[in-house]
């Protein structure tokens, strides 16, 4: 089981919010399912920076329930929440939009990654069929000598190697799904958010673009990529999730995804 917490700060008539205040009715909870999973859904009535930390660990339904918090909300050092941050789905996706942008285009490039902890081999199985190859930037390369077998014999795609970031900028597009230190590549670069890789553009906060039956499971006030990550990553149960994405950060710019393949065209 797993929680989400949504502010609705501002959102009751005067009226309602005072009696909320009043009969100490400002914290509110359901428990909900989302495809068979079950989770705990948190509102607070109330500005942020008084959201009742204390409270809200005791609704955790175990020790260390992972929570999902509004963007830019961190519990405080003391307290035993522990906030999601949805790292693996993150790398999905972003090893998904790599895939999307190049079938945007003509196919035929080359698929920079950027790996220095040599965290994601599995990355390159992914762009099978939208690439001529991957170059990949990586300080452990020995973490990729079975997918390097796998892709030759099996696949004939060629796993090539950049001693260093430099050498990633023949590439038609270069994806980091994890984040890392600072890393300047003068070709587009898909990423997480806050990792230091920055490229030419820098494409982050990548949102998905989802169908309307999963878009109408989503709890108001919550994330819907960060949601259905969470479902992912936190639920006993399985989810298949069409990784097709809508929107994204251009250079800091919001921007339809799409751009980006007109971007990587001039």
């Amino acid at each position: 089981m797993f929680m989400t917490v949504a502010i609705e700060a501002g959102k009751l008539p005067p009226g309602e919010r005072l009696r909320r205040i009043l009969r100490g009715e400002q914290l509110e909870w359901r428990d909900c399912v989302c495809r068979g999973n079950r989770y705990r859904h948190i509102i607070w009535h109330g500005p942020p920076e008084k959201l009742p930390w204390g409270k809200l660990a005791l609704l955790c339904p175990r020790p260390r329930t992972p929570v999902l918090l509004p963007p830019g909300l961190l519990p405080p050092q003391d307290s035993p929440v522990r906030a999601y941050h949805p790292q693996a789905f993150t790398a999905r996706v972003i090893v998904a939009a790599a895939r999307q942008a190049m079938e945007q285009t003509d196919g035929r490039g080359l698929i920079g990654l950027l790996d220095p902890q040599g965290v994601t081999p599995w990355a390159c199985g992914e762009w099978l069929c939208c690439c001529r190859g991957v170059r990949v930037y990586t300080l452990r390369r020995s973490r990729y000598a079975a997918m390097e077998t796998l892709l030759r014999e099996q696949y004939g795609l060629p796993l090539l190697w950049a001693e260093t970031p430099a050498g990633l900028e023949d590439c038609t597009l270069c994806a980091a799904p994890v984040p890392t230190g600072v890393i300047r590549v003068r070709r587009p670069v898909l990423c997480a958010d806050r990792s230091g890789v920055q490229g030419s553009p820098t494409v982050n906060r990548l949102t998905l673009l989802l169908p309307p039956p999963e878009a109408a499971e989503v709890p108001p006030g919550v994330a819907p990529t960060a949601f259905w990550g969470m479902v992912t990553e936190c639920g006993p149960r399985r989810v298949a999730l069409p990784l097709t994405i809508g929107q994204c950060r251009i250079d800091g710019r919001l921007a339809e995804f799409g751009e980006l393949a007109r971007l990587i065209h001039t």
